[in-house]
């Protein structure tokens, strides 16, 4: 009889054993699938966003605020040739030191920030910057719009 009694408690000891495995398994899978929703909705998020940032470039792969930047470093380079080619087809005459208003070495400038806002084919981007000699901060508001799908700068204004 003790055989039997000990035979029962092995099969049940079993089953509990099993049924535990088996539903630390299920539990584990649902937490699983719930955590896969969830990171395929943050997936999706960060699609659209990345989606938008691609929609504000151009044919050149630029964002408005990548084609102020190289811009501004074609003037501090003194490349006033190359810095052109940033500009609209309609300003391509404009002097570009006298529309930034800087009359200091710009080589020394240094930007502190720029941000963008973009209206459809229109955007502007907003550049602070100082020099270090000085304790005073500037900012230029560089309008650029799209010509022949590139973005360009169409005008340039201080703050």
């Amino acid at each position: 009889m003790n055989k039997k009694i000990i035979i029962s408690l092995m099969v049940i000891i079993g089953i509990l054993i099993i049924g535990t495995v088996i539903g630390i398994w299920s539990w584990q899978s649902s937490v699983a699938a719930t955590k896969k929703q969830e990171n395929a909705k943050k997936i999706d998020a960060i699609n659209k966003e990345i989606k938008k940032v691609e929609a504000t470039k151009d044919e050149n792969n630029y964002a408005p605020v990548d084609v102020v930047r190289n811009f501004i470093n074609e003037v501090r380079n003194d490349s006033m040739d190359k810095a052109k080619l940033y500009l609209a087809t309609d300003q391509q005459e404009m002097d570009i030191k006298a529309a930034l208003e800087f009359d200091k070495e710009l080589d020394k400038i240094t930007i502190t920030d720029t941000s963008q806002t973009i209206d459809g084919d229109q955007s502007t981007v907003l550049v602070t910057g100082f020099w270090p000699t000085e304790d005073k901060t500037f900012e230029k508001n560089i309008i650029l719009v799209k010509d022949n799908n590139l973005w360009k700068i169409k005008e340039i204004k201080g703050v």
